[in-house]
């Protein structure tokens, strides 16, 4: 499904775009939402080799409801927004990549809650890595998986796309967001991106 240059939802989505960017989105593009790239085999990734996150918080497997789930859901949202934030690749290996996948939640988040103040109010937002990991660190347990109670931080973690079977290579793709390589190292370049992807409906 592709969009209409003449839309009547043009300037909303476009307002979305740019609010992405002036939080620190390095690029942001707007597709349909059946172009977002599903794959049954992707969550089994989180497992077998076992993802540090794995099995700790209610918005990572194997907690989540998983491709099918999000299949069913993509038919109720006609738009998405896919953005990309850049970090050194050295910050992404080393500790810092907390505060980047940090960042991208924050992200994933504002955007949601803008377009569900925009009118979008079937908007669901979804970032990377553990929420657990990135904003629990210092509690044993997620409080939803333990039974005491509600997330902590429900204003910023956002469920993790490779729960839900999105691979991210091909949404960049789809989205036309491939990074550009460093100057003077297009062969490998210092520049690595994180993504993130809110449904729009």
């Amino acid at each position: 499904m592709k969009r209409e240059k003449n839309d009547r939802l043009d300037d909303p989505l476009d307002t979305l775009k740019d609010l992405a960017l002036e939080l620190g989105a390095h690029a942001a593009a707007i597709i349909s939402a059946d172009e977002i790239p599903v794959d049954d085999r992707i969550p089994e990734m989180c497992r077998r080799p076992r993802c540090e996150g794995y099995d700790k918080s209610a918005r990572c497997p194997p907690h989540v409801a998983g491709p099918s789930w999000l299949r069913e859901r993509l038919k109720e949202n006609r738009y998405a927004l896919v953005f990309r934030i850049d970090f050194p690749r050295e910050v992404l290996l080393s500790h810092g990549r907390i505060d980047a996948f940090r960042m991208l939640h924050y992200l994933a988040a504002e955007i949601e809650r803008s377009a569900v103040r925009a009118g979008f109010a079937n908007s669901l937002a979804f970032a990377g890595n553990s929420c657990n990991l990135l904003f629990c660190q210092d509690h044993p347990r997620c409080r939803v998986l333990s039974g005491e109670g509600e997330c902590r931080n429900p204003d910023l973690a956002r469920p993790s796309m490779s729960g839900f079977g999105v691979e991210v290579n091909r949404l960049k793709q789809a989205a036309g967001l491939q990074p550009l390589p460093a100057a003077g190292e297009a062969d490998s370049p210092s520049v690595d991106s994180l993504v993130g992807l809110v449904l729009i409906g």
